[in-house]
């Protein structure tokens, strides 16, 4: 009796095990998604799948506006951080929904280019599902060639600028201490000379930081050389942790505009006022699609809420069960209530 007992544990480990594996059936397999989430519609690139390959808080800047927070792991130290094989299975779990997207967007928590496994993913699913990739970052690792080379395999690069000035640099973004400013805009130059799929730039502008005559002329001049099919200007997000970080005022955005424009011409630069994900695709268990969201991005509690009632008739008392298992709880800034993951400090 006691063998077959432990036949039968045996066989539902198996199961389990087989389950969690990407090449398996199809279909529903995944009760949840460790890398991959969406569809959500991105502001600057589309609909898209969005792929959150490198955990909470890893990251090589710790940015002032950062929806996250300060990073804990702040490294410039590239390794495997995710997993490609079940990157690949969660991908093409979800492209069997007959969802309409228009790529598949790496859209981290941390820096996306400090994950090895990138050129491996990049690879495998082009060859696999003929999809266009995109990837946003926040630049700081271009003076890689290795960094460089996986950059290049991307259809859409976004990248991060919000100033070329070394003082400014480091007030908002707070680089890892080993990293140079000069070596990065270097590295940038390098690879718009070398990229052959639409580039695009983003600038976050903060209140009286980066929003000078000279700061921004600076940054015309620099952006005019790499040439982006597009150059964005974006406010900090909704959510920012350090309160001294402030939405510029409307004549410093329109100034930023003007003075980008100037350069680029007005053809190739936008102001987003929107925020990072638009809108929301759910497909799924709701709750499942709701933390893989707060992974990668905060959202007002009232977005939260509309996301879950797609699926349940009380998305409250849903929410209020998230909080009590301690898988997100609820913060409020300026009279606004956010909903974000909860993480061990």
């Amino acid at each position: 009796m006691l063998v077959v007992y432990w036949i039968c544990i045996l066989f539902i480990i198996f199961i389990y095990t087989s389950l969690s594996l990407q090449d398996v059936p199809l279909g529903d397999v995944f009760v949840s998604y460790e890398y991959v989430f969406g569809p959500v519609l991105f502001r600057h690139i589309g609909s898209a799948l969005g792929i959150n390959n490198v955990p909470s808080g890893v990251c090589s800047y710790s940015c002032s506006y950062c929806r996250f927070g300060r990073s804990l792991r702040l490294s410039i130290d590239r390794r495997p951080y995710s997993n490609p094989e079940r990157i690949v299975g969660e991908a093409r779990n979800m492209l069997t929904k007959d969802i309409d997207v228009d790529c598949i967007v790496f859209f981290a928590s941390g820096e996306p280019t400090l994950d090895t496994g990138i050129k491996s993913i990049v690879d495998t699913i082009k060859s696999k599902f003929g999809m266009s990739l995109g990837i946003v970052t926040n630049s700081s690792l271009l003076w890689r060639h290795d960094v460089v080379h996986d950059l290049l395999l991307f259809d859409v690069v976004v990248l991060k600028i919000d100033t070329v000035v070394e003082d400014t640099w480091r007030l908002i973004n707070r680089p890892h201490r080993s990293l140079s400013l000069d070596d990065i805009l270097c590295g940038i130059e390098t690879f718009s000379k070398l990229y052959m799929g639409t580039l695009i730039t983003e600038t976050t502008l903060l209140r009286k930081i980066n929003t000078s005559d000279e700061e921004l002329i600076e940054l015309a001049e620099f952006l005019r050389k790499i040439n982006p099919s597009t150059s964005y200007i974006s406010t900090p997000p909704q959510l920012v942790v350090e309160r001294w970080v402030r939405q510029p005022t409307e004549e410093e955005l329109v100034f930023a505009q003007d003075m980008l424009a100037s350069k680029l011409g007005e053809d190739k630069v936008s102001v987003l006022r929107a925020p990072e994900i638009e809108k929301f695709d759910v497909r799924g268990d709701a709750k499942e699609y709701l933390l893989s969201i707060l992974n990668v991005h905060p959202l007002e509690l009232e977005r939260s809420i509309a996301i879950l009632s797609m699926e349940y008739d009380d998305p409250i008392s849903v929410l209020r069960e998230l909080a009590d298992m301690r898988a997100v709880k609820i913060v409020s800034r300026e009279g606004r209530k956010f909903v974000v993951r909860y993480w061990e400090s």
